[in-house]
């Protein structure tokens, strides 16, 4: 079983607050002098989960975690962030707060090592990384996330370092939500159930349409590589989103970094992440993409 270390915190100016700490998983060292070098020089997988921006949390995620441990053999960072509360009204918790909290543990991990005996687990050397080779998973909500910062967004307070975008290797979205305006007109409850409790009271949410971002320069960096992933049983978010999303990417990325999969996963929104298939989808992905 995967080796873990909990509740790190990654806001240094408040790191008793739970919504701002990660998990990190671990594969179990290996006794091979080879294999344990190849293990501390492993790319990181980072995900973020969804919730609508006013749900779940990093513990919810658990199995999902171990599994994407053990289809790709890297460690697995799981964070939380702050939410916003249900009928909110308070700019303080709109949109993008989520994402602000998302940039700075990216940032905050790039340069994290763990501490000897934290949470009673030693730093082993096994639980090195290549902070220079992350992987970023979306799901939901979080695939909006990350897509408002490895896209070019024109709000510069989400603008990633060069440092780390250029660390960003591979991005994978599943069910994610990325055109809001399209989603609401398939959903409209969607609007007073979590909508304008995240992004306030408007007309049109247009300018928070991912799909219209350009791609983001990355200077002499190798492009980063997308898979979009979409369930056949999602009842929460239609395909019509993964759909836009991947045909936005074709257009500024390329069909050569680019791969989208709707056929593989059947589950209910959430109940693809723990299933062994999109562990596998994101496994293969990675040893393929990501070197």
């Amino acid at each position: 079983m995967a080796a873990v270390l909990t509740n790190i915190s990654y806001c240094l100016t408040n790191p008793e607050d739970d919504l701002r700490q990660f998990d990190i998983y671990y594969p179990e060292p290996s006794k091979s002098t080879e294999e344990s070098q190849s293990q501390s020089s492993s790319s990181l997988i980072c995900f973020i989960h969804g919730g609508a921006w006013r749900s779940e949390d990093k513990r919810d995620h658990e199995q999902t975690a171990r599994n994407l441990v053990k289809a790709t053999g890297c460690p697995v960072a799981v964070p939380n962030y702050r939410l916003t509360p249900r009928n909110n009204t308070d700019p303080a918790f709109f949109h993008p707060m989520h994402v602000l909290d998302m940039l700075q543990f990216l940032s905050f991990i790039r340069g994290w090592k763990p501490a000897p005996s934290s949470n009673g687990a030693s730093a082993d050397g096994h639980r090195a990384f290549n902070s220079n080779s992350l992987i970023l998973l979306g799901h939901s909500c979080s695939a909006h996330m990350l897509a408002s910062v490895f896209l070019h967004n024109p709000d510069s307070r989400l603008a990633p370092s060069p440092e780390l975008a250029s660390a960003v290797k591979a991005i994978v979205f599943s069910e994610g939500i990325f055109d809001i305006d399209l989603l609401l007109a398939r959903f409209p409850d969607y609007r007073g159930w979590f909508v304008e409790a995240a992004f306030g009271a408007a007309p049109s949410f247009d300018e928070y349409s991912v799909v219209k971002y350009p791609l983001l320069s990355r200077g002499s960096s190798s492009p980063i590589s997308w898979l979009v992933l979409h369930s056949k049983g999602d009842t929460l978010v239609d395909q019509s989103q993964s759909d836009a999303m991947f045909a936005h990417l074709l257009d500024i990325a390329g069909p050569e970094n680019v791969s989208l999969n709707v056929d593989s996963l059947k589950e209910e929104h959430n109940d693809i992440l723990a299933t062994d298939t999109y562990a596998n989808l994101v496994g293969d992905f990675v040893k393929k993409h990501v070197h």
